[in-house]
């Protein structure tokens, strides 16, 4: 529930009126009992409220990874995620995690089918919504200053890049170098390079072992073609 307490200008859309903490990344990811350190920033109600359905699709899908199993943090965070699902208030989420699964076969080294496993598809854009949001918010603590209504934002999941594309492989190779400007171990952690103004790039990465790239644009460049650097 939205609980303004001041007025101030919206972290995300710029709006200027009433505002309350909004954590970043979002507190959900974080097991109980949780850190005292994490990071608010000062969001709208617009912008607070609109983004819980995408902060719990995204924990969901964290929770039923099965790259995040026997992962310490989310294995304290899974009962309370699918305890969560149960909630009389949550049909839509259950029902928009239980339309994409699916059963497939499962094959020997040989090609034999020896069983079946179940499988779901997320929703990229809404796991990428959480990143970019992630990224405005922590783009603020850093530098101090909105990202520019006119910039570009984006995120993509790492698995699906190119890394081995030059000059993608160079600016993440760069990118791991540097010291997590925000961290809780095996949780979250986010790297950041600036290359100009507004010009930034991303490595967030969720327990350890789910990595999105991200990054922010000003107009001027990716209009000029650079909106794909990553």
């Amino acid at each position: 529930m939205f609980k303004s307490k001041r007025i101030g200008v919206c972290t995300f859309c710029g709006t200027q009126g009433p505002v309350s903490d909004d954590h970043i990344p979002p507190k959900n990811l974080f097991p109980k009992p949780r850190p005292s350190n994490l990071i608010t920033v000062d969001a709208c109600e617009r912008c607070n409220e609109g983004f819980h359905l995408e902060d719990e699709y995204f924990r969901v899908v964290m929770a039923l990874h099965r790259d995040l199993i026997g992962t310490s943090e989310m294995d304290r965070l899974r009962p309370t995620v699918l305890r969560g699902l149960q909630r009389s208030d949550a049909p839509a989420l259950k029902r928009a995690i239980e339309a994409t699964f699916e059963t497939i076969p499962l094959y020997d080294a040989d090609g034999n089918v020896v069983g079946e496993d179940d499988v779901f598809s997320a929703e990229l854009n809404r796991l990428n919504s959480v990143v970019i949001k992630t990224t405005a918010g922590l783009y603020f603590k850093v530098f101090g200053e909105r990202v520019d209504c006119s910039s570009y934002v984006g995120s993509q999941d790492i698995s699906r890049l190119a890394l081995n594309r030059s000059p993608l492989s160079e600016v993440y190779a760069a990118l791991i170098a540097q010291t997590p400007a925000f961290e809780w171990p095996g949780i979250y952690s986010a790297r950041v390079l600036q290359f100009e103004p507004q010009y930034t790039v991303w490595r967030h990465l969720f327990y350890d072992r789910l990595e999105f790239l991200a990054t922010t644009i000003p107009e001027a460049l990716w209009n000029g073609g650079k909106k794909d650097a990553v």
